[in-house]
């Protein structure tokens, strides 16, 4: 988790959920999973969610997928 300047926390992980909660305009709102055949070790897809300061989801979106090396988020100026 990383929170910016304005106290907007972002959270990333990873989700083997084919029902996982993603915004209107996400970069990839479609679970994939390991149901892709050119990486059929993958355990799921990661997220990167955006809370606002008072907790409500600002967006959520699931991004390409992760195996063993993991997730991460960090924020800038």
């Amino acid at each position: 988790m990383a929170v910016d300047a304005a106290g907007s926390a972002y959270v990333a992980g990873g989700t083997s959920s084919a029902n996982f909660p993603t915004t209107p305009g996400a970069l990839q709102t479609t679970y994939i999973g390991s149901s892709n055949p050119e990486f059929p070790t993958l355990a799921g897809d990661a997220f990167v969610t955006k809370f606002d300061s008072s907790g409500n989801v600002v967006y959520s979106t699931l991004v390409g997928q992760y195996g063993a090396e993991g997730t991460a988020v960090a924020v800038d100026a």
